[in-house]
This record gives C-alpha cells, sequence and structure tokens, in this order.
C-alpha cells in the first residue's frame, strides 16, 4: 500500500475530506475568530528536554519540525516520550508513529493514538508582504503578530518573519504560521535572533501528498529519522544549496546528527557561495562581534529600534 492511499484510509485528504479553503470544525473566517484556531495547536514537549508546538490537519494527523521529532534519534529516547497537550492541559495525546519526515523543509508527520476534532486549513491565495500573519504563544491565549520581511528572494524555500512587537520565539518551531482568518499560509521552522525561518505553504502541501519527503509509516522512528538525514547529506554533497544549508542548521544545533560547529560553518559557506540568501545571512551573523550578536538578541534593543534596523540592513534581512 503506498502513501497516499494510506493516507486516504485515514479519512484525509487536502483535496478530499477537507480540501484547502474548506470549512474545517474550526474554521474561522475574521479576525475576532482567529482565536478557534487555538484548539488546533498542541505543545509538543520531548520528554525534559524541552518543547515545541505541533498542529492538527487531521483526526489522527499532526504536523510539526523535522528538528523536533529528530531527537529520537538520540540514545534512550523512544517516540514514547513524545506528549502532545493543549495550553489548558485538559486534552493531552501520545504519538503512534511518524508517517513521513522531510529534513529538507524541516516537516514531519505523525499519527496520533487518539483523535482530535478541530484541524486547520490551507489558505490557497499567496501571502501579500505587508500583511500580518500570526503566530500561536504560549500560554496559548495570544497570537504574536508578525510580519513578513521585505527582502523575499528565498529561490521558493522559506520567507522571514519577524514579531511587530516586543516578544520571545521560543516554543514557536513546528507552529503553523496563519493569517487573520486562521488558514495556514506556512509552518514555523527555525529563528535567527528575531527573524523566524518559515517553510512555505507549497512545500507543506507536496509532504502531506506524499510527493516529497521520506515515507516513514512502516519504518521504526529512529530508522526514519536516520534515513531521511542520510539523504539530505547526500542532496547536500550533490550541490543543493538549500540542502547544504538546512544541513548545516541541524549540525549547528545537533538535532538528528552529531553536533559539529565546523561542519555547519563548512556547509553554510558551500550554500553561500552559491548565492543562498539565508546562509549569507547565517554567515555574516556568525561574523558579526559578539557584542553586536547579544544586542541583538536582547530585549528590549539596546541603542533603540534604530540601530537595530542598521543591523538587520547589514544582515540582507530586510
Amino acid at each position: 500500500m503506498n502513501f497516499f492511499i494510506f493516507l486516504a484510509l485515514l479519512n484525509f485528504s487536502f483535496f478530499g475530506s477537507f480540501p484547502a479553503g474548506s470549512k474545517s470544525p474550526n474554521s474561522p473566517e475574521t479576525t475576532s475568530q482567529l482565536d478557534q484556531s487555538k484548539l488546533s495547536i498542541w505543545r509538543f514537549d520531548f520528554s525534559d528536554i524541552g518543547g515545541a508546538t505541533a498542529f492538527s490537519i487531521g483526526e489522527r494527523l499532526m504536523v510539526t519540525n523535522f528538528h523536533a521529532v529528530s531527537l529520537i534519534s538520540e540514545e534512550g529516547n523512544t517516540i514514547e516520550d513524545i506528549v502532545l497537550s493543549q495550553e489548558d492541559h485538559s486534552s493531552s495525546l501520545k504519538v503512534k508513529r511518524i508517517l513521513a519526515a522531510s529534513a529538507l523543509h524541516d516537516l514531519a508527520l505523525m499519527e496520533m493514538e487518539g483523535e482530535v476534532s478541530d484541524y486547520l486549513n490551507l489558505r490557497e491565495s499567496p501571502v501579500d508582504p505587508k500583511e500580518d500573519l500570526f503566530l500561536p504563544a504560549y500560554p496559548l491565549w495570544s497570537f504574536k503578530k508578525m510580519r513578513k520581511t521585505g527582502n523575499l528572494l528565498y529561490q521558493d524555500d522559506q520567507f522571514y518573519t519577524f514579531p511587530v512587537s516586543r516578544s520571545s520565539l521560543n516554543g514557536a518551531s513546528g507552529g503553523p504560521v496563519l493569517d487573520k482568518a486562521g488558514q495556514i499560509v506556512g509552518v514555523a521552522s527555525t529563528a535567527l535572533t528575531n527573524i523566524l525561518t518559515v517553510t512555505r505553504l507549497n512545500h507543506l502541501q507536496e509532504f502531506i501528498k506524499g510527493n516529497t519527503g521520506l515515507n516513514c509509516s512502516k519504518l521504526n522512528p529512529k530508522t526514519c529519522i536516520q534515513r531521511e538525514m542520510a539523504n539530505l547529506e547526500n542532496s547536500a554533497e550533490r550541490g543543493s544549496p538549500y540542502a547544504q544549508y538546512m544541513l548545516a542548521e541541524y549540525y549547528h544545533e545537533g538535532k538528528g546528527i552529531k553536533q559539529n560547529y565546523r561542519q555547519a560553518f563548512f556547509w553554510r559557506q558551500e550554500a553561500a557561495e552559491q548565492g543562498y540568501i539565508p546562509a549569507q545571512h547565517r554567515l555574516a551573523y556568525t561574523y558579526l562581534p559578539v557584542r553586536e550578536q547579544k544586542r541583538m538578541t536582547s530585549r528590549p534593543y539596546p541603542g533603540g529600534k534604530k540601530r537595530q534596523n542598521k543591523l538587520m540592513l547589514q544582515l540582507n534581512i530586510v
């Protein structure tokens, strides 16, 4: 049985049981109804290691980041260590198995032990660069207002957003980036200071349809992570700048692979030399004096917003 048929048997398809733009059980249509999407957003906790975010897209299906589930590959960790809970802890779920994984686009599709009644829909139209977007914040009684950066030259892989107001991005990884109607426009991945990297919606669509990533439905979770990391390394060695950039991120964080700063720097440089802008951003940040790196992560920013904007311009972020 192939992966797409398996999803169909789970009564799930973006173009079947609830196609993009259709009404899910919690399909908010106005800004005031955005809070309804809270029911579809879950806290992703891996034992006592730390947390991320996940969101439901079907009765038993949830999406999060690959780098979040990649902790399974570490010795002593199992899929049973993952617990998903809602903000008020009224509900919690266990992961039955990982159905698919994409290290390249930092996505993981999970089948849950129990059912959820609320899920999110995909947006059909492109996002306007000046449009306000929203990122779920913990505790989940609020949403962070986000805005896309002006520089969108990311070769259709990712886009960047930043908080409109003073806010931390801790725990945002794997969460849905939403428009004011509560529709998915991307998936939060990693953050550089106050800039959030978002996986584009088209990659999420192709991943869930089984057109990209690794089918893990019949694989042990550890084997799934290891094989997908090997696929990413092969793509990087073949010269894909996006794969090189992502491989550097995993090396830097030690997620899914043993931490190695030298390898992280090497692969970022490889991608940057091919003109890949996000890799150039990361390298530029690396070369900033330590005092400026600390200033960029401070809240509120020392020297004021004008000074912070100047540094962001130096990094070619806005």
